[in-house]
């Protein structure tokens, strides 16, 4: 304890001596979102959906779109609080999966979070090692360098291909010409920071940022218990992300540069104190070029990622480089669209898992939209890939959207087919506990959604049916004597129903409430009922954001194979609440005011959860104590 009130005199101190330094600039930060009315919030332009950027009522898909403000005004410090905070999601702790972070209509299933797509500014992020793994970006990608998030279900697979298969998280990173600097600390040793300097003249210019978050997960099992040939858990995972990048705006091109570093361990697991740490290593470079060829523009981009494992049980690395072009017809026009090609190529090695490998994969798209009448439009589109080892496949999706501009309605229907690669992992692996299995194909699976929505002054509403199906999903069978393979043995069918509403009777009250039913779920881990309650303030000065997330038992229903074990849901679910005060304290200061902001978060977990013994394969609940966590933290623009 002691050396957490260091830190946080320390940290505070710093701060405050630096604020006190600074001379007066501009109004506050909050005055951008205090402008924005609800029918702005709502018609903010997305690009996750095509090669440009749309606005989102009237695009060809169903999208969430949560910005910078709103979740600061939760106290949202990790891509996993954020990702949280959107309708339909749940998050999941490491301790029901290691890599699955996101579940999205209920399609949490196996090990890896590999059924929903993350893009970086509309490029897809791929690591290799088993085929999807979103931890790293989860762990170490720096918030603060993040403009806004959008989640998108529908018309997602035709552009960006494999892993989209409950829909996609595009990650948009900041445009603005602002500049600050952060800290932050915990009740429990975290450590939070962010320095972020933007040099240049509106969009266009250059951004370094420099983060670090460290912490605690938000699980704990009480001492005692125990799984497995009564081996005993007890204890907490910690993990600390660290990142550092350069974004460069200039006309119709773009330069993203990131470099992430994750460290996780274990703390008093198992029959170890302390478990050795995971470290995962990652770069990414990517850059997008449009050009007007006429009265078409032609689309560019290029990607190549390089990312290191040094776990307790195996090291490796792995490389990735993708390219794409395609043309994109005027937007003005009564039938428009796009076409192209993208080129994947990826290679890596993972000592005591699997030997050296490497895989190609080519792809042609295309996508139209054609206007029925002034207010309807219909969307077709297709995509052919064809992986290394000789497969190859077709993936349709089709969409209707009626948003007439004089309505506050709009109404969307999307349907498509949806594919997910095996991983390297999943093809290759050569060790002593698990075999690969170079015959797998690809998972499939059937996206149908449909949404109703309402959108008019102070009050927004939406209704939405979604039937998710897959088939051939990759998990690993027991072939006895402690030995497992992957098989496309698994298949699920979960349908849903999912309702939102928001209401901002002011510019300074925003309320945010929605509630999933999941009426099926088939081998799956997937509560039956999910709510969750965002109310915010804003004010001059200071604002308060409160999050609450509820969910009951497991709509499980289990299809049991003699190669699927059964699933064992939870009895009952969890509840986690999160309240958040932001003041400014710059006014403190004759020279500096309106400068600097001091924020208090208070988060609380309680509930159950469920874990996977890695002697076999029968999932067990296990209780959650409550945990508690108290942030405080401080920021200031340069």
């Amino acid at each position: 304890m002691p050396h957490r009130c260091v830190r946080l005199l320390l940290c505070l101190g710093t701060v405050l001596a630096a604020v006190e330094a600074r001379s007066a600039v501009g109004p506050s930060a909050e005055s951008a979102l205090l402008d924005l009315s609800l029918d702005d919030l709502l018609a903010l332009e997305v690009s996750g959906v095509g090669l440009s950027a749309e606005g989102a009522r009237g695009s060809a898909a169903i999208v969430d779109v949560l910005t910078r403000k709103e979740w600061e005004a939760m106290g949202a410090r990790t891509l996993v609080d954020v990702v949280a905070l959107l309708p339909g999601t749940r998050v999941l702790q490491r301790s029901t999966f290691t890599n699955a972070f996101t579940s999205l209509h209920g399609t949490a299933i196996n090990d890896n979070d590999n059924h929903l797509l993350i893009l970086v500014n509309g490029l897809p992020w791929r690591t290799s090692s088993v085929g999807g793994s979103n931890r790293l970006l989860y762990d170490a990608f720096p918030l603060a360098v993040v403009e806004r998030v959008e989640l998108v279900r529908g018309q997602t697979v035709t552009l960006h291909g494999s892993n989209a298969v409950a829909g996609i998280l595009n990650i948009v990173v900041r445009g603005d010409a602002a500049s600050e600097v952060m800290g932050r600390v915990s009740n429990q040793g975290g450590v939070d920071g962010a320095l972020s300097m933007h040099w240049g003249k509106g969009e266009k210019g250059l951004r370094l940022t420099a983060a670090q978050q460290q912490g605690l997960d938000a699980w704990a099992i009480p001492d005692g218990t125990r799984i497995a040939a009564n081996t005993p858990i007890a204890g907490e995972l910690a993990q600390r992300g660290r990142s550092l990048s350069l974004s460069a705006r200039s006309g119709r091109t773009a330069i993203d540069l990131l470099g992430m570093d994750s460290v996780a361990s274990t703390i008093g697991t198992f029959s170890s104190p302390v478990r050795p740490r995971a470290q995962d290593r990652s770069a990414l470079a990517q850059v997008q070029h449009a050009m007007p060829v006429g009265a078409w523009v032609l689309h560019a981009s290029g990607q190549h990622g390089w990312s290191r494992l040094d776990y307790d049980t195996f090291k490796g690395w792995s490389r990735r480089s993708a390219a794409r072009v395609a043309l994109e017809s005027p937007a003005d026009g009564r039938l428009r669209g796009w076409f192209g090609t993208q080129y994947e190529s990826a290679t890596g090695q993972v000592d005591g898992l699997f030997p050296r490998w490497s895989e190609q994969t080519r792809s042609v798209f295309a996508q139209a939209y054609f206007d029925l009448r002034a207010d309807w439009t219909l969307g077709a589109g297709l995509q052919w890939q064809r992986i290394g080892n000789g497969f190859s496949d077709v993936t349709p999706q089709a969409s209707l959207v009626w948003a007439p501009a004089s309505s506050p309605w709009h109404l969307k229907a999307v349907s498509g087919r949806t594919f997910r690669n095996p991983g390297p992992a999943e093809l290759f692996s050569s060790a002593s506990f698990q075999r690969g299995n170079p015959a797998l194909v690809p998972e499939r699976g059937q996206l149908d959604a449909l949404e109703l929505a309402y959108a008019s002054g102070e009050w927004a509403w939406s209704g939405r049916l979604f039937r998710q199906r897959l088939a051939d999903v990759i998990v690993l069978v027991s072939l006895g004597a402690g030995q497992r393979e992957f098989r496309n043995v698994v298949s699920a069918d979960i349908a849903g129903s999912e309702v939102q509403l928001r209401w901002r009777p002011t510019a300074r009250w925003d309320l945010d409430a929605s509630w999933q039913h999941i009426a099926r779920a088939d081998d799956t881990l997937e509560p039956r009922d999910i709510g969750k309650l965002q109310l915010a303030h804003f004010a001059e000065g200071w604002s308060a954001g409160l999050a609450v997330e509820s969910a009951g038992a497991a709509a499980t229903r289990s299809t049991i194979t003699p190669a699927r074990p059964a699933l064992n849901p939870p009895a009952s679910g969890y509840a986690i609440a999160r309240a958040h005060v932001s003041a400014d304290i710059g006014a403190w200061f004759a020279r500096a005011p309106d400068r600097a902001s001091i924020t208090v978060s208070v988060e609380n977990l309680t509930g159950e959860d469920v874990r996977q013994p890695s002697a076999g394969a029968q999932f067990n609940t296990l209780p959650h104590r409550s945990d508690r966590c108290l942030w405080l933290g401080v920021a200031f623009p340069l």
